[in-house]
């Protein structure tokens, strides 16, 4: 074997085959690259989803630093996550760094509550501006939810809770010649809550929700240098929600009808370093509406076409180049708007530097797209190794955007006045943002400031989308955990917010000035516990409001014995009993208990 492809084999193996131990992971979306072996500044979380009992994204995404999660209800009911103290719409999803926020929604968000994280082998969580790789909606953050089992087998799992909070899931990986290929059947739901805080009669009317998903997905080599993957998944579900926040009536109900696909090839250069990703992938949402005995449908779709091309200097230093063409769809019969479809292009560029004692990542991104403005979004992200305790000190410097969707730019419906609500001068909301941390094996602690420009929102007569406000944000996230002694382990998380609407000199409403969590986990021979604390401190519930909510405190309890291939788990949510609201009118679960078994055969 020549030297040159000694080099490729070597850069590879390490960035495409890294083995994952307990505490090691691959973090992909900081860099679209395998980069657990890399310098990272990026504020980052990686929670591995196996032996979790947590079924609800919220309950894992609410004990990372910085991240809060509300909801209006029950499990399943809408929900919203605030990255850093950003708007709910500011946070890009994925699925295997495929885009499933919805076109459709007027703000192109998706539904928080239907994503399962026991259909998924890891969620990684970047928080900042990442708009430079990942374009538009990324300026609170990225959450990528990774499919690709680490390991193969079969597991089935069931389980059954006090409010007919049901479980039942089946998964396998496995492996055949050069293919490896997993497949997934997950039915979950309950019958609920009475959404609404209705205090004029008793909550008979409780909303559940239903869901079913079904993915599969494969990845082989089909040449000694060349490689094929693809994956396609189905999500159906349905919720219940009561007519408003205080009235307890049976008034909607909604199905989604979610299907994304994507195949990617990959090719790796004969004689020099290099790899080239060319990648096609979709999104279809559907949302039919039953409510005040009207039905309202809607539908979005995205296409995105990208070839990335990366070339490897060495085994920590990498250039990679990326163009993107993006469509996005809304046929919608219940909206109105002036153009159904618009093509996005973007080319973008990022190069990471990594030596002994500093790495650094430098990226820059020019995108455009046929109804708005462009724009160039940049990054500089450095990091140094301190030379005692093997301390990290990290920096980032960066922009992020959100384009105005469909809706926002061209509905035709109007709400007051003589205007229509769409505007086709509504131009992007940008960020200007930075912080500065220290990251030890055993703690971190970062500094962050975000200012964001051109908010859009709606006028008070007219209700039509503009461009009104300014915001700053700025915050400390603190986490601290200990390894194992005598079987426990401690693990704490610490955030404080300090946010301001710069145009009416008001915070921003659902952010929490203090959140806090706690987890302390016992290991005995087949046995483990886990006591869960999480603090959300006061908050403003709207804009339209002067309601302070108060703040609340949760205790959550798990246990687990394992023999051989088996796992019997029970966990007691909300353990005593605590009445208290995320959002003001918005009832949530009392102490729940669910049991449940895996298998693994």
């Amino acid at each position: 074997m020549n030297t040159a492809k000694v080099t490729r084999v070597g850069c590879f193996a390490l960035l495409i085959s890294t083995p994952l131990w307990a505490d090691d992971y691959v973090l992909v979306t900081a860099e679209k690259l395998n980069s657990s072996e890399w310098g990272n500044s990026h504020a980052s979380t990686v929670i591995k989803t196996e032996g979790k009992s947590q079924d609800q994204l919220s309950e894992l995404i609410n004990f990372i630093p910085g991240a809060y999660a509300t909801g209006s209800g029950n499990p399943g009911s809408n929900g919203s996550l605030y990255l850093r103290g950003s708007d709910s719409a500011h946070t890009l999803y994925m699925i295997d760094g495929l885009e499933i926020n919805d076109p459709s929604t007027s703000n192109r968000t998706t539904i928080f509550s239907n994503i399962s994280p026991g259909s998924f082998e890891q969620v990684e969580v970047l928080r900042g501006g990442q708009s430079v790789l990942y374009g538009s909606n990324a300026i609170g953050g990225v959450v990528n939810l990774i499919t690709d089992p680490s390991k193969e087998g079969r597991t089935l799992s069931a389980a059954y809770g006090n409010a007919k909070e049901h479980l039942l899931r089946f998964k396998q990986s496995s492996k055949i010649g050069d293919w490896k290929y997993h497949y997934l059947i997950e039915k979950k739901g309950d019958e609920g809550i009475s959404t609404a805080r209705d205090t004029s009669k008793p909550h008979n009317d409780l909303d559940g929700y239903n869901m079913m998903t079904v993915h599969a997905g494969a990845k082989g080599e089909i040449s000694e240098n060349q490689r094929l993957e693809f994956a396609l998944r189905h999500q159906y579900s349905k919720q219940e929600l009561d007519y408003d926040a205080r009235s307890d009536e049976a008034a909607r109900e909604t199905t989604y009808k979610d299907t994304y696909g994507r195949i990617a090839h990959s090719y790796f250069g004969e004689s020099l370093p290099i790899e080239v990703i060319t990648s096609f992938s979709f999104a279809d949402h559907k949302r039919d509406t039953e409510y005040l005995g009207g039905a309202y449908h809607y539908k979005g779709d995205l296409f995105k076409l990208g070839i990335q091309g990366n070339y490897f200097w060495d085994k920590k230093n990498a250039t990679s180049l990326g163009i993107e063409d993006k469509r996005e769809e809304d046929h919608s019969l219940s909206s109105k708007l002036a153009k159904k479809q618009n093509d996005t292009y973007a080319i973008w560029g990022n190069h990471h530097f990594e030596n002994d004692k500093f790495f650094s990542s430098l990226g820059i991104r020019f995108e455009d797209d046929e109804i708005s403005t462009s724009r160039t979004t940049y990054r500089l992200a450095p990091g140094y190794y301190l030379p005692w305790e093997k301390i990290i000190l990290r920096g980032v410097l960066s922009t992020a955007f959100r384009a105005p969707t469909l809706n926002q730019l061209g509905d035709q419906s109007i709400w007051g006045g003589n205007t229509t609500v769409g505007n086709p001068d509504l131009k992007p909301e940008r960020s200007w943002q930075w912080e500065i941390g220290l990251t030890h094996k055993y703690s971190s602690v970062t500094y962050f400031e975000n200012r964001i420009k051109d908010r859009m929102s709606s006028a008070a007569t007219t209700y039509q989308n503009i461009n009104s406000g300014r915001a700053k944000i700025r915050g400390v996230e603190m986490e601290v955990h200990t390894s194992r002694f005598i079987g426990f382990s401690v693990k704490g998380t610490g955030t404080y917010l300090k946010t301001k609407n710069l145009e009416t000199n008001k915070e921003l409403p659902r952010r929490p000035h203090w959140t806090g969590t706690m987890v302390l986990d016992y290991e005995y021979a087949e046995y483990s516990n886990s006591l869960d604390f999480l603090y959300v401190g006061e908050r403003k519930d709207s804009d339209y409001s002067s309601v302070q909510m108060p703040s609340y405190y949760l205790l959550n309890l798990s246990s687990k014995w394992k023999k051989n291939d088996l796992e019997v788990w029970a966990k007691l949510r909300n353990l005593l009993d605590r009445d208290y609201q995320e959002i003001d009118g918005y009832n949530t679960p009392g102490r729940q208990l669910m049991v449940g078994l895996d298998w693994n055969f």
